[in-house]
Order: structure tokens, then C-alpha cells, then sequence
């Protein structure tokens, strides 16, 4: 049994029926000391964390449970578990990994210093792999004969978190948080010189940290900048802060299409002809580059405000036959969207974007996805047996071809009965412009 099963867990929530099945998952798992406690108090008294009072530097810091790890709920009686998260990460140290488990606003989460998010009904198998995952790296971390170093005294040049409304990046202001995407948020910014708006992506204090997730970011800015064209959002500058680093990226004035979609369920089908047209034509640019995308879905795609189409988040992406970023047998991308090999963590190709882009296009056009499941397994299997429903069924004026491209041929089970290149895609879409679509069109 690895060490670090022996390492003490603290579990935090107020429903005693969760703290059972956490316990329950993490106990079969082999993982042989854990606490629980109800509330945000508990949680302070139990790491010896006093908060009566304001001033958090000041705070005692005995954690006499040795506790190195915690899962934390954000909804708590007392004290939320944002401020929760604070107090620990400032207190005791911003080495304590802190999961926090919510439904929402995971931007607030890891300004506060969380280590990773799990958003209920908790994935259980998630829970596991990231457990695992963030004791090997605190028993890394406790392999150290001082944190202070290896780090810098007692780490406090890593106790201040992630930058603020109003806080300036080297030259860059920070205007609005837009979302929050793996192990960096993406921050609204302002060049202080040009004037000019962009979009930072920057990592997390704890994730700059991880030798592994600091060369998964920089190669995320190389193969950005490698792939130059319009449909493609592009990478203006680089850098570090605080010693997270960071690069920035063009700002789209305008939605991603999941928000389009909510606002207008019914898109027009010349804009979703123009919109699927966009999006091949940046894959065609991705997969001449010899990059896999692997995350074609509505919330990476941008439509601005002047009708532009950008593709972003390469966080995922990969070179075609670079093993250090593969692993066998892991999973990679978003379930609803990804392709039967994805599933399986097997070798990816074009024909796994195809997929994807399949997917992300039956969602655009009939407003939900091609699969929908209660759990994780049961929308895999969907995507290993299951046929979607013809598009023309929820959208009548849907000329038959869309069916044929999409659910036919994009959809496919096996990534060989796909089209094996985004060219193919793109020359059906040609013939579907030359179509005058059919009104009240049956299947």
C-alpha cells in the first residue's frame, strides 16, 4: 500500500449522510485516517486555526491532527467554505490541499486558494483519482527538510491569492474574472500602455507548483501561438506574476455559444451553417499543425459581437505522437462531448475532434446534447451503443444533409467509419450552403 494512504483526510460538510458515503468511497479505496466534522468552526478549531478574531497571519497554527488533505463543502451553518479555504491556506499553509465540493462560481473557489473543485452529485471515481493525486504531491512536499528552503520563508511569498479586481498584472489591469478552466483562472484584462482589452489565462498559486501541470501550460502557449489563423483565438503575450505564469490572449467581444444558446434556443440555420463553417475551418488549422484538440465543445467556441468564430483552450490539446503528454488508459475531455476512444484513453486522431465537433454540432442545433445520462458510466455507454435521435426530429426545417454529416458520419462508433479529416467535413458543409433548406422538412 502507498504511504500516502496512511496520510489524515479532514471531511467537512453539514449532512452527515455525505460524510458517511465519502468515508465509505475513501475507506474502500484504502485510505485509513480520516476526520469529520459538520461546520466551517469545526473545521478552524480542529487545524488549531483561532478566528475569533480578523487578523488571519496571526492566527495560531497547530493542527495537531497532522491533517494533509481536505474536502471541503462551500456550503456550511457557519462559516462558508470560500473563507474556510482562506483561513486555511493562510494559516496553517498554502501547501494543505483543499478540495472544495460546490455546484457553482468555482472562480471565487481557487481565488481563494483551492487546490481542485468537485461539483455535486460528486463523480466519486474524480473524488478518488484527485485524492490520490494531491497526497503523492504534499507527501512530495514533506519530503522537504523545510519548506522554507525549498520555497522561501515559511512560503509566505505564496500566501497572497490570486489576483483581484483592480490589481495589476506587470502592465495588464485586471478588469472582470471571465471563468475558471482546470488550474487557472481567466481574468478580463487591460494593457496599461495600449489600452487595448484582452484575456489572461493564469495558472494557480498550487498549480505553479506541479512540474507536470507547469509544462502541460507552457506547451498549451506553444502549440497556441503555432496555429496562426482568424478562426483561432491568438496569444499576444506571456509571462509570469507572482510566480504563476501566465499568457494573454485576444479578447472576444461577444458570447460563448453554450451562453448563445441559452439566450436563443432556436439558432437560425444559416447561423449555424456560418458558426459550423467557423469551427472546421480552425480544426483544419489545428490538425495541420499536427494537433489534437480534444475538447471541441460549446463553451470553447466564441461568436463576437461582429460575428466572428474563435476556437480556444488548448489546455487539453496534444501533439500527435508525444507520449509525455498522453497517458494510457486516462480519459481526456468533456463526457458529453467526447468520442469513444476518448473514453477509453486511447491513441486520439483527427477523427476524435471530428467526433466532438459532431457533438458540440447536434447540441448547437437542436439544443441539447447528443447524449444525456444521470452518471458518467451510463453516458459512456451511450456513446458506445447508443444512436442519437435525427436532428430533424426537434428541428423540422433541418435540411436532411445536417443528419447525414452530423449523425451519420460525424457521430460515428468507430473512429474509421468517421470522416478522417476536418476537409471532408468542411466539403459537405459547401454542399449544404448550395441547399435551400427545407421548410417543414420530414425525417
Amino acid at each position: 500500500m502507498a504511504i500516502h494512504k496512511d496520510m489524515p483526510i479532514l471531511l467537512v460538510d453539514d449532512d452527515k449522510n455525505i460524510l458517511e458515503i465519502y468515508s465509505h468511497i475513501l475507506t474502500q479505496n484504502g485510505f485509513q485516517s480520516l476526520f469529520s466534522v459538520h461546520s466551517g468552526s469545526e473545521t478552524l478549531d480542529l487545524l488549531g486555526i483561532s478566528h475569533a478574531g480578523k487578523d488571519i497571519n496571526k492566527a495560531k497554527r497547530k493542527n495537531e491532527k497532522n491533517i494533509e488533505l481536505v474536502i471541503l463543502d462551500v456550503i456550511l451553518p457557519d462559516i462558508n467554505g470560500f473563507d474556510v479555504c482562506r483561513w486555511i491556506k493562510n494559516a496553517i499553509s498554502p501547501f494543505l490541499p483543499v478540495i472544495l465540493v460546490s455546484g457553482y462560481d468555482h472562480v471565487r473557489g481557487i481565488e481563494a486558494g483551492a487546490d481542485y473543485f468537485l461539483t455535486k452529485p460528486i463523480n466519486f471515481d474524480e473524488l478518488v483519482a484527485k485524492v490520490n493525486a494531491l497526497l503523492e504531491r504534499k507527501e512530495k512536499f514533506n519530503r522537504l527538510h523545510s519548506v522554507g528552503k525549498e520555497f522561501g520563508t515559511t512560503g509566505t511569498r505564496y500566501r497572497n491569492m490570486m489576483p483581484s479586481i483592480g490589481d495589476e498584472i506587470n502592465h495588464y489591469q485586471c478588469i472582470d474574472s471571465l471563468g475558471w478552466g482546470g488550474c487557472a483562472v481567466i481574468y478580463k484584462v487591460e494593457d496599461i500602455v495600449g489600452g487595448q482589452t484582452f484575456a489572461m489565462k493564469m495558472l494557480a498559486k498550487y498549480a505553479s507548483l506541479d512540474e507536470d501541470i507547469v509544462r502541460r501550460f507552457v506547451t498549451e502557449v506553444e502549440m497556441m501561438r503555432e496555429v496562426e489563423h482568424p478562426n483561432v483565438l491568438r496569444v499576444v503575450d506571456q509571462g509570469e506574476y507572482a510566480e504563476c505564469p501566465y499568457y494573454v490572449m485576444e479578447y472576444v467581444q461577444g458570447r460563448t455559444l453554450d451562453a448563445l444558446l441559452e439566450d436563443t434556443p432556436r439558432i437560425a440555420i444559416a447561423e449555424i451553417l456560418r458558426i459550423a463553417e467557423g469551427v472546421a475551418l480552425a480544426l483544419r488549422a489545428i490538425h495541420k499543425s499536427n494537433i489534437v484538440h480534444r475538447d471541441i465543445k460549446l463553451k470553447n467556441i466564441y461568436v463576437g459581437d461582429d460575428a466572428e468564430v474563435k476556437l480556444g483552450d488548448f489546455g487539453v490539446a496534444v501533439k500527435i505522437g508525444d507520449a509525455r503528454l498522453t497517458q494510457t488508459g486516462y480519459s481526456v475531455g468533456t463526457p458529453i462531448y467526447m468520442a469513444p476512444e476518448q473514453f477509453e484513453g486511447g491513441a486520439v486522431t483527427a477523427a476524435t475532434d471530428v467526433y466532438s465537433y459532431g457533438a458540440a454540432m447536434y447540441h448547437l442545433i437542436t439544443g441539447k446534447p447528443p447524449f444525456t445520462a444521470a452518471n458518467a458510466m451510463e453516458l459512456m455507454r451511450k456513446h458506445f451503443t447508443a444512436t442519437p435521435a435525427p436532428m430533424c426530429s426537434v428541428r423540422r426545417d433541418l435540411p436532411e444533409e445536417w443528419d447525414i454529416l452530423v449523425v451519420d458520419n460525424c457521430l460515428a462508433k468507430n473512429s474509421r467509419d468517421r470522416p478522417q479529416s476536418i476537409e471532408a467535413v468542411l466539403e459537405v458543409l459547401n454542399m449544404i450552403r448550395d441547399i435551400s433548406p427545407i421548410q417543414d422538412a420530414d425525417c
